[in-house]
């Protein structure tokens, strides 16, 4: 068996350019030289595209309601996906640590702190975590280290694969349209980390150190 992880729509691919990526084809190898030749100067950032997200239903249909979708994204998980990962899990606990972990967006991983403000012990919210992981909600992201071992032992990055979900989740929707908001800052970074992801994911299909 053949599992393909699918990630949002990629601002590359919102844009529909001609060319492929320059930090995947960085990735592959092209000279550094060239990245700048056969690049579309045309394009440029849409606003809207962290406003709605980055799932195709979403991005590529405007008369869809986004306050809408994500709420009959965020149901169907705990209603229908959770009960057929993990059949006793209480939905409620794990829409606490959800809305936890979606405040926490692009931050270091502290899943004892996560799991204590969500009222459950260590354990059972790395339970949880992993559910929501399998459920490709949300990417952990080993540290860079020499040593390879340590990799794995430090804590991870946490993002979610859309960071317009994390912010709905959070309750801080009147962010994504206003740079200026605290936390606008936190949720673009959030936003950055799951394009790159993506991008590489698509160079190496492999598992890699991000």
């Amino acid at each position: 068996a053949v599992f393909l992880k699918m990630h949002p729509v990629t601002v590359h691919e919102a844009l529909q350019s001609k060319h492929p990526p320059m930090l995947w084809r960085l990735l592959v190898s092209e000279e550094p030289g060239n990245l700048l030749c056969n690049c579309d100067t045309t394009l440029s950032w849409d606003q809207r595209w962290l406003q709605r997200g980055m799932f195709p239903g979403l991005i590529w249909n405007e008369h869809v309601d986004p306050s809408f979708w994500y709420a009959g994204y965020e149901a169907a998980y705990l209603e229908r996906d959770l009960r057929d990962l993990a059949p006793g899990v209480d939905p409620l606990a794990v829409q606490r640590l959800l809305r936890i972990a979606a405040a926490r967006n692009a931050g270091i991983l502290n899943q004892a702190a996560m799991g204590a403000d969500a009222g459950l012990n260590a354990m059972t919210a790395g339970r949880y975590l992993h559910l929501l992981e399998t459920a490709g909600i949300i990417i952990r992201i080993p540290p860079w280290h020499s040593n390879a071992s340590q990799r794995w032992i430090k804590s991870p990055k946490l993002i979610f694969t859309d960071a317009t979900l994390a912010a709905r989740c959070a309750g801080l929707s009147p962010a994504l349209a206003d740079p200026a908001h605290p936390q606008y800052g936190r949720i673009f970074e959030g936003f950055v980390l799951q394009n790159l992801c993506a991008l590489c994911a698509a160079a190496f299909p492999d598992p890699i150190d991000l």
